[in-house]
């Protein structure tokens, strides 16, 4: 009993056990209405001091003090219980007994710690998840990984004070690693490509790719082991993160959400280019003018391409605001286009073909036989 505290405090347990014995009470009556006691009142001081603490901090703009009041709530409750363990501890008169009370004691604060460093962690990364891209691509990653490591670090805490040696528990470790790593490859494969692609933000939700394999669509979610992306006919795709960042993806999204389409026609071989490039860019501005998503601010341009089969090959690049106007304003440019065209007389050909034939010399037919003609 009481040999770890200082002498004032051995001079006032003393006493206090003296009282006890002065009385005539057994102190295993006393032990466990003194924990009720001590709980009870420790427990009305916490949600008295707490109520007011949130009422201070509803008053403030910063998020930090929220979050660290949520994350003390419940570990709060495992140190009032734990300090009347402590103090139980103190006042049994038994070896055995004031050991076990000690013990409860230091799990109680490692698992107060445990939890207060979980619930500070994964409250700090749904509160920032908005405004970091880090964690707002993946917040799973990040809370699981936050997890791993304070519970991996609370067990051993636990161990070491149950008096159970960790060293030999690390060495099995570092051999079991080694199985699991071989048996789950794929897994881990997959999970550590999902780090690096939060890490590097190579894809963040929201953003519009499209991957090697020919899928297109947005990030939904970067998880632990895929990544999930909605095609524009809301269909999910689910990518493995390995393959992933194997992949050569285009991003829609950078640097700008701005980009460029190109449309391709062909015109007649008599058509004046002149002409045709300047009503081509008049009907290309009217149309970014008219648009919604157009940047009439960005200039179009015309180009003449090549010399195809049956007509001059001519492309016009205009710019749109977004990827998801690219169709609705190549339609459009589509069908001013012909119509203006054809207002203008020029003519855009179906494919055809000429074919010539060179002509021979007729044959007579004795010729064609072996025999001269008769005069």
């Amino acid at each position: 009993m009481g040999n770890h505290v200082p002498a004032v405090f051995e001079s006032t347990q003393d006493a206090f056990l003296a009282w006890i014995a002065s009385l005539g009470v057994s102190v295993w009556l006393v032990a466990p209405l003194l924990f009720v006691v001590w709980v009870a009142v420790l427990w009305s001081v916490k949600v008295l001091l707490y109520r007011k603490l949130t009422r201070i901090s509803a008053r403030t703009t910063s998020h930090v003090d929220d979050v660290i009041l949520y994350a003390l709530s419940k570990p709060l409750a495992f140190l009032v219980v734990g300090s009347g363990l402590l103090v139980v501890e103190r006042i049994l008169p038994a070896e055995g007994a004031d050991r076990l009370m000690l013990i409860g004691f230091r799990l109680a604060v490692v698992l107060a710690g445990a939890l207060f460093s979980d619930r500070l962690l994964c409250r700090f990364i749904d509160v920032y998840a908005d405004t970091q891209p880090i964690f707002q691509s993946s917040r799973t990653i990040a809370r699981g990984l936050s997890r791993t490591l304070v519970y991996a670090l609370a067990t051993f805490a636990v161990l070491d004070n149950l008096g159970i040696s960790i060293t030999p528990v690390l060495a099995s470790l570092g051999v079991g690693s080694l199985a699991v790593a071989l048996a789950l490859k794929d897994t881990l494969a997959n999970f550590f490509a999902g780090v690096q692609l939060v890490a590097d933000r190579s894809v963040e939700v929201g953003q519009r790719v499209r991957i090697e394999s020919g899928e297109e669509g947005v990030v939904a979610r970067v998880g632990w082991r895929s990544t999930h992306i909605r095609t524009a006919a809301d269909v999910l795709v689910i990518v493995p993160n390995s393959k992933l960042t194997e992949s050569r993806i285009t991003s829609y999204d950078r640097p700008t959400p701005a980009l460029s389409i190109t449309l391709e026609f062909g015109v007649h071989y008599d058509s004046d280019l002149a002409a045709v490039e300047r009503v081509a860019l008049e009907t290309a501005r009217e149309v970014l003018r008219t648009v919604p998503g157009g940047e009439p601010e960005a200039a179009p341009a015309f180009f003449c391409r090549s010399f195809a089969e049956s007509a001059i090959t001519c492309i016009l690049v205009v710019r749109v605001r977004s990827f998801d106007v690219r169709v609705p304003l190549q339609h459009a440019l589509i069908v001013q286009i012909q119509r203006r065209f054809r207002e203008a007389g020029i003519v855009m050909p179906y494919p055809t073909r000429t074919v010539e034939f060179e002509s021979e010399p007729a044959v007579q037919p004795e010729a064609r036989a072996g025999r001269s003609p008769v005069a």
